[in-house]
């Protein structure tokens, strides 16, 4: 992601989430609900629901490889009250993904809400993009998503299927 697109992408998550700072996702059912919203935490559409996720009272865990960005969303949202914990993690990368799986089950508990939200994106023709292009978009995009699942999944309270309990 250039620069510049980051950029926009942050004033208009801002724009967005300062407009509309006084409501809430659902009037107070998600009270003291764990989320652990992935990738882009700091930044764009990970930076808008994890303010909106606060404004629930909800107890957020951040990751995103952007360690500046990440501290500065923690330190925003802290002050406003929110209690935030927070990974500088890379998703593609399993054993980062495993060591902060077992510190979140270990010293924090349960999660009751993800949001995957980490991906990459590219624009280019198919036969003009390389393989190692291909290769990180599939880590991100696809091994980073399951590789979170996956650890989990295997814990029993993830066991329920679906909602919020």
């Amino acid at each position: 992601m250039s620069y510049l697109t980051r950029v926009v992408s942050l004033k208009i998550s801002q724009i967005y989430y300062k407009k509309n700072r006084k409501e809430s996702l659902h009037m107070g059912k998600l009270k003291g609900k764990r989320v652990l919203i992935t990738g882009g935490a700091a930044l764009g559409i990970g930076r808008c629901l994890a303010d909106l996720f606060a404004k629930d009272d909800c107890e957020l865990i951040l990751t995103d490889f952007n360690e500046d960005a990440l501290g500065l969303a923690v330190e925003e949202l802290s002050r406003d009250g929110a209690l935030v914990y927070s990974y500088v993690v890379d998703v593609s990368n399993r054993k980062e993904v495993e060591g902060m799986t077992a510190d979140i089950i270990e010293n924090i508990g349960k999660i009751d809400i993800l949001i995957n939200n980490a991906g990459i994106g590219h624009s280019g023709e198919i036969i003009e993009t390389p393989l190692e292009t291909w290769k990180k978009l599939m880590d991100v995009n696809f091994w980073g998503g399951l590789f979170i699942i996956s650890m989990l999944s295997c814990h029993p309270w993830s066991k329920r299927k679906t909602g919020i309990s």
